[in-house]
């Protein structure tokens, strides 16, 4: 068998491009500390660091099983929350194990090997354990997590959860024929807030700037991941297809059992009340949070909660509290340019 995207590079066409020196200088002024050695792509136009340059046609070709199921969001959307509902939803007989290992320990995160320095996901005992059960000959520079989800032998009952920030234009097109795809959208305005506070979190980032500064650059797509409405567009429109399944993080926290109950019919489960409120509570604010205090998820690079830890609100309408009016008249004119088109419309309130 061969490395993923080794001997197929002829039939990967993202185009990768190295930043030029003055545009990572206007972002590290903006306040962009961690932004240097980048790269943008195209089709999609994401901004990430250099490591995905080498590594787009192993992305691009990776071998999605058909019992995968792929938790694709852009960055700060309600990924962490989907990933246990759906670990809940197919691991409902050991639901303890979640005490023992993090998410990220238990999912497979496959940007990290482009997102995150090598030498800091070698520092990750957890992560280069199953490495090295996975994948006793392993290369850790080929990807060291790519190298293991491929890798993580199938299971008769418990699929891959496999977890991505990359939008589905830099994915072979057939992606949503060969795998389930479970997509979760937030409003632009909370996940803005959210991600700004995640990039102050993690030294891969570092931005040290201003919260007005870092809007903008979210609106302009001057962020990891690059631009919003390159990620949620191509969802949107295939959002009829049968394996994928759009849910909004708003209806998420206002409908909860109703949309597990989507959720699990999506995925072919037979879940009773009862087994929805397990997955329920299991994958809760609080106790996702307090898990976390217990079972941290190793973030590569982290500042160790120099301004607060990784799971801070997760309310909806917290843009209110930091935007200025003026901020947020720039913020609803970009909205209503992008979301009108594609007859989207977001919640900003828990009981909008």
């Amino acid at each position: 068998m061969t490395e993923e995207g080794e001997g197929q590079a002829g039939r990967c066409p993202v185009r990768v491009q190295e930043l030029p020196p003055e545009e990572e200088a206007r972002l590290v002024t903006l306040g962009f500390k961690g932004y240097t050695g980048l790269v943008r792509t195209q089709p999609g136009g994401m901004l990430m660091k250099a490591r995905y340059k080498e590594m787009a046609p192993r992305f691009y070709n990776f071998d999605f099983r058909p019992d995968d199921i792929v938790v694709m969001t852009y960055p700060k959307c309600g990924t962490t929350w989907m990933q246990e509902i759906l670990w809940g939803m197919t691991h409902l007989d050991e639901l303890d194990e979640a005490d023992r290992l993090a998410i990220s320990n238990r999912t497979y995160f496959i940007d990290s090997d482009a997102l995150y320095r090598l030498e800091d996901q070698i520092k990750d005992r957890y992560v280069m354990e199953r490495f090295r059960s996975l994948c006793p000959d392993g290369r850790p520079e080929q990807g060291i997590i790519l190298q293991s989800c491929r890798a993580q032998p199938p299971h008769l009952t418990k699929p891959r959860i496999i977890k991505t920030h990359f939008p589905l234009s830099l994915y072979r097109p057939d992606l949503l024929d060969r795998c389930r795809v479970v997509y979760v959208c937030r409003n632009p305005k909370d996940a803005c807030v959210s991600y700004h506070h995640h990039c102050r979190l993690i030294n891969t980032y570092r931005f040290e700037g201003s919260f007005e500064a870092f809007t903008k650059s979210f609106m302009a797509g001057d962020v990891f991941y690059g631009r919003f409405w390159d990620h949620v567009a191509p969802a949107w429109e295939r959002r009829r297809h049968p394996h994928v399944h759009f849910v909004f993080y708003e209806d998420l926290q206002r409908h909860g059992l109703q949309q597990l109950h989507k959720l699990g019919r999506f995925l072919g489960l037979q879940l009773s009340r009862e087994q929805l409120e397990m997955v329920a509570k299991h994958a809760s604010f609080p106790q996702m949070k307090a898990r976390d205090a217990r079972v941290p998820m190793v973030l590569s690079s982290s500042t160790n909660g120099a301004v607060g830890g990784f799971f801070r609100k997760g309310i909806t309408g917290d843009w209110s509290n930091v935007a200025s009016a003026e901020l947020d008249a720039l913020m609803e004119e970009w909205v209503q340019e992008h979301a009108e088109p594609l007859g989207i419309r977001f919640k900003y309130a828990p009981c909008e």
